[in-house]
């Protein structure tokens, strides 16, 4: 548990060199006009945001890539609940004194029911005091879904899509026997060798890191992170990780297979295969230019209608009339519909 640094198992592709200076994404997008964080704490929160335009374009290709992806290599599409009861939190390995740091409860209701942050949750749920027949093992699911995170531990990227309290993410999952004590893990490194072969594609620079005990979740056997390099942040952060739970969920949640009449519990297996939010960033870094311009992959040009930039659209245009102005400055929408006494 000591342990602090992961182990580097392979390193993809090089950082990018730019002859221009290098900013981040939130410039990059703010100048482009395709995202909006400025004058929303009052209405939405912090950590909260409006993607715009190409920005919203680019969330929903990105997941529309990754889906085509997945179902070409047989996996199940599917949708589930974000509403999920407390216990299938604390079966699938949220520890129950974390819930309230974590995930947002949902009020009014006759039992504690809280807003799901992956559909990792929603899947386990839908096996949850199931038994599977051996040969359909193993099952490779996807699912699309908002997740919903509090974010309240950490005062890390107040502004900007790092941390956010909402997010498009594909998640990959699947359900293996257990009879050679070795498909879970061929299955957990199926799921990595997708994920890298999406970034790959999306022409990123990662690291595959092997994680350490002591930076695992609760129901992981093993965890291995994908940590991509994002020029405008300098630093290689989190873009997904995959997981190796075992045992822990099916035996707290019930999930057995049946194989000549005799049954054991499954072994479940996850994997981020896209955080949209966190490779929007990605994207609009790497794919900066000296034209102020970004260059998007060409794997993401058929679900950007054609799209190979994103460029400068001039939006509509408001004013600002909200109590953040200035006294001097500060018109009331009274003043703009009748007219100023000044």
């Amino acid at each position: 548990m000591n342990e602090t640094d992961g182990k580097i198992l392979e390193v993809v592709g090089q950082k990018k060199k730019f002859e221009h200076e290098i900013f981040d994404h939130i410039y990059i997008a703010e100048k482009l006009q395709i995202l909006r964080q400025r004058d929303l704490v009052a209405y939405t929160g912090p950590r909260n945001y409006y993607l715009i335009g190409a920005g919203a374009e680019l969330e929903q290709a990105l997941v529309q890539y990754t889906l085509s992806k997945l179902q070409s290599k047989n996996f199940t599409l599917m949708t589930t609940p974000n509403i999920i009861r407390d216990g299938v939190f604390e079966g699938a390995g949220l520890e129950a004194g974390k819930m309230d740091e974590m995930v947002y409860s949902i009020k009014g209701t006759e039992r504690n029911f809280s807003l799901a942050g992956t559909s990792e949750i929603g899947l386990c749920a839908y096996f949850a005091n199931q038994s599977i027949p051996h040969k359909y093992l193993p099952l490779k699911l996807c699912c699309i879904s908002t997740c919903y995170r509090k974010e309240t531990g950490s005062r890390l990227d107040p502004r900007g899509l790092f941390r956010v309290h909402q997010f498009q993410k594909v998640e990959m999952f699947g359900v293996t026997a257990n009879e050679t004590g070795t498909e879970s893990q061929e299955l957990h490194e199926e799921f990595v060798s997708i994920q890298k072969e999406l970034y790959q594609d999306l022409g990123l620079h990662f690291n595959v890191v092997d994680m350490p005990s002591g930076d695992l979740g609760l129901p992981a056997y093993r965890k291995i992170d994908i940590e991509a390099w994002f020029p405008g942040r300098n630093k290689y952060d989190e873009i997904s990780s995959a997981s190796n739970c075992t045992e822990f969920q099916t035996s707290r949640l019930q999930i057995i297979y049946e194989k000549d009449k005799k049954f054991k519990y499954a072994h479940t297996v996850n994997a981020t295969a896209c955080a949209a939010q966190r490779l929007i960033i990605a994207l609009l870094e790497n794919g900066q230019q000296a034209n102020k311009t970004v260059a998007l992959p060409d794997c993401l040009v058929p679900f950007m209608y054609g799209k190979k930039i994103i460029k400068f659209v001039k939006p509509w245009t408001m004013k600002y009339i909200g109590p953040k102005l200035s006294h001097k400055k500060h018109v009331t929408p009274a003043d703009i519909l009748y007219g100023s006494e000044e």
